[in-house]
């Protein structure tokens, strides 16, 4: 007999049934599909499908004993989570507004009346769903990224700019310890005059590529440095790059 996971990981989808949206009335399906596009409708069938082959998986003694694989495993799960859940609730609230519409159409002058003023934040409670829906499908491939490689490089303005990439460098180790992401220190090359010339981190953690992705790029400040004797405004410029990491990054 099949012993069930207690990874953290672990979900609570079993099965295709256990997944609301596979077994609504045709009522609520109509709600859902009005909402959903076909070609994501489909997307979510396959999410769905594909979470009850990893939960069979992760039920599985041998799997169970796989710190690695079940890790992974439950890993992709909380990827597929971010989709599915919320479809789940869609499904929860199409069925509901549903039946509210049995209400308004059962002659029964109160109970009608009742539902018509629950009608409109029902009604935009399924919007608000779907528009979750689309947004997390489109993010969805991001999600699975595990964890990239940040480098921060000094730009142009000497000194100044060596300090302005430390202090960019430092705030991205920041945010991830508010985040809670992992983030390790791979490699760092300081300045003459403090700061930083390099530095390469790898970051892991829920959620941190799809946050940080576009960071990529120049970043400008425009300051009086501390050793300005006359006031005047330096430009210094730092260079991020964002990079998945498929493997383990080594110093150089």
């Amino acid at each position: 007999m099949a012993r069930a996971s207690h990874h953290p990981y672990h979900l609570r989808f079993r099965s295709v049934s256990a997944h609301p949206a596979n077994s609504v009335s045709p009522a609520a399906r109509a709600t859902i599909d009005a909402l959903l596009p076909e070609n994501l409708r489909r997307i979510l069938a396959a999410q769905a499908a594909e979470d009850d082959g990893l939960a069979a998986q992760l039920e599985d003694v041998a799997v169970a004993a796989d710190h690695r694989k079940s890790t992974a495993l439950s890993r992709r799960r909380a990827v597929l989570a971010r989709t599915l859940e919320p479809h789940a609730d869609l499904a929860r609230a199409a069925t509901e507004f549903a039946g509210l519409d049995e209400l308004i159409a059962s002659g029964d002058a109160e109970m009608a009346a009742l539902a018509k003023t629950e009608r409109p934040a029902l009604d935009a409670r399924c919007r608000e769903l779907a528009q979750h829906i689309v947004k997390a499908l489109v993010t969805s491939d991001e999600a699975a990224i595990p964890s990239f490689v940040l480098e921060v490089r000094m730009g142009v303005g000497g000194d100044e700019a060596a300090l302005w990439a430390g202090e960019v460098f430092e705030m991205y180790r920041a945010y991830a310890a508010r985040r809670g992401w992992r983030f390790e220190v791979v490699e760092t090359k300081p300045g003459d005059a403090g700061g930083l010339t390099h530095a390469i981190a790898t970051v892991e953690g829920a959620g941190a590529f799809a946050a940080l992705q576009f960071e990529g790029g120049t970043h400008q400040v425009k300051r009086v440095p501390a050793t300005e004797a006359q006031g005047r405004i330096h430009t210094s410029t730092a260079t991020v790059a964002v990079m998945p990491a498929q493997r383990r990054v080594e110093p150089r």
